[in-house]
């Protein structure tokens, strides 16, 4: 990051770059003989956040800005948590108010760089921050892209593929994640299964159930009409944009919305056109006696400008096939089902429709009742695993509904199974129990297939065998 930032013009803080390249040769060296033993399947220890209050005071009086790095580094047998990932370190927190603090104090702005993998909190810091850059992990190069969009060289343009909640819990998915206790970051689940037979008994451990049905993401926030810090499909640009001449036609089998998106601002950028679609929900706008879970909203295409320069223009074209607006209804037809009724087609500038100055929305009608039954391929679409259905439903599992989200919120369902103490003790990271549990001797040996196994007998059906095959077909054995 450092030489991007002076690559493109930027003159860093002696003083601060000497200190935190000193301290990371030193912190380096405590996190490599600190790891020399630790699997790859456990989280390794990271440099520690300094924060250097009597040179960050210093640089606020004579530096012009400030910015602030964070990062995340997790993936196989080190996946996210709650504690350790998703909120900040009490390092990070510190350094971002004593930042802000200083610089604010000057008039001067902190600038928050995210160099992460996934979403992490940012309610909490947010407001004393006055820019934020989320470049996700953009690699080696990451310096020399993010000093471009910095210095303003090139314009950001890019768009949210994920909703950034106020706080992690308004996520409906929340209790049913493996577990990681605050005090331990092993991958738990993942610990339990080495070298042992598979367990299927701890919740959140063992295994996860998927409680939030169709409700994942936007979907859920804006059904749900929650709060949430950033939308789906936001992003700012350092330009402006105006949509004019939008028309909305029928072509073929399709709805095709065309529109001009001209720059309005002083700098090249491009634009982004989002095309969302709102269906009918309930007996009383679609006279569907069979209420279908849908989401308030639905992305149905988006479109990206080229580099415009100011004052220039550029068509765009978006298009959704009248079928995708279809909704599974797995209780009564059984197959996708294109109710009756008025839907909303959408242009917009993120998910939350109607935030933004250029946000437009037009009313198509569906006279009749379609049912979608048929695949692309030509198979018929209708449900194949109402056993396993029937199977969670007796066992007392719920999916999240539209008609009673307080109701049907997911609070963690407990599969019933009877628990041993001795289970209960390997949960709780006994690690003698665990040793015990998993005695070697008494599991015997596992057998592993490699190479020589795969012999034309043993793999002699692939899966393009079973294109077309019905769910019970003995060859998926």
């Amino acid at each position: 990051m450092p030489d991007g930032l002076s690559d493109v013009g930027f003159v860093l803080d002696e003083q601060l770059h000497q200190f935190y390249t000193d301290y990371m040769k030193g912190e380096l060296k405590r996190c490599e003989d600190f790891n020399k033993n630790v699997p790859w399947c456990c989280e390794h220890e990271r440099a520690m956040e300094a924060v250097p209050f009597d040179l960050i005071a210093k640089a606020a009086k004579t530096d012009k800005a400030a910015i602030i790095t964070l990062g995340r580094v997790f993936g196989e047998g080190m996946d996210r948590d709650y504690y350790h990932s998703y909120l900040l370190s009490q390092g990070e927190t510190a350094l971002i108010k004593a930042v802000s603090e200083a610089f604010h104090k000057e008039s001067k702005p902190l600038i928050v760089i995210l160099n992460v993998g996934g979403i992490v909190d940012m309610a909490s810091w947010q407001d004393i921050a006055d820019a934020v850059l989320l470049c996700w992990q953009p690699g080696e190069e990451g310096g020399h892209s993010v000093g471009d969009v910095l210095v303003g060289s090139q314009c950001p343009s890019g768009r949210l593929p994920v909703t950034i909640p106020m706080q992690y819990s308004d996520d409906p998915s929340a209790p049913n994640f493996p577990s990681i206790k605050a005090d331990k970051y092993q991958n738990y689940s993942f610990y339990r299964y080495i070298g042992a037979k598979p367990q299927y008994k701890v919740p959140n451990v063992d295994y996860t159930n998927y409680e939030e049905g169709i409700y994942v993401g936007y979907r859920h926030y804006l059904t749900r009409d929650v709060k949430v810090a950033y939308p789906f499909g936001y992003g700012l640009s350092y330009t402006t944009f105006e949509y004019k001449d939008m028309k909305v036609k029928e072509k073929g089998d399709n709805l095709l919305v065309t529109l001009t998106v001209k720059n309005t601002g002083k700098h090249a950028g491009k634009e982004v056109v989002q095309l969302y679609y709102t269906a009918p929900y309930g007996k009383e706008a679609t006279g569907n006696d069979t209420v279908i879970e849908k989401a308030y909203v639905v992305l149905g295409d988006f479109a990206k400008t080229g580099l415009l320069a100011p004052g220039e223009s550029e068509t765009l074209s978006l298009s959704i096939p009248v079928k995708d607006m279809a909704s599974y209804d797995n209780v009564t037809d059984r197959t996708y089902v294109l109710d009756a009724g008025e839907y909303g087609i959408k242009i917009a500038s993120n998910a939350h429709f109607g935030l933004g100055a250029n946000d437009v929305e037009f009313v198509y009608r569906i006279a009749e009742k379609q049912l979608c039954s048929e695949s692309v391929g030509g198979a018929e679409i209708t449900n194949a695993l109402d056993d396993v259905t029937d199977g969670f439903t007796a066992e007392g599992y719920q999916s999240l509904s539209r008609l009673d989200f307080a109701g049907t919120m997911p609070d963690g369902y407990v599969k019933t199974k009877e628990i041993t103490a001795q289970e209960y003790a390997t949960f709780a990271y006994d690690d003698e129990a665990f040793n015990a549990y998993y005695d070697a001797d008494a599991i015997g040996e596992i057998k592993v297939a490699d190479a020589s196994d795969r012999t034309s007998d043993t793999y002699s059906i692939v899966l393009s065998d079973l294109i077309g095959a019905p769910a019970d077909d003995p060859r998926y054995d």
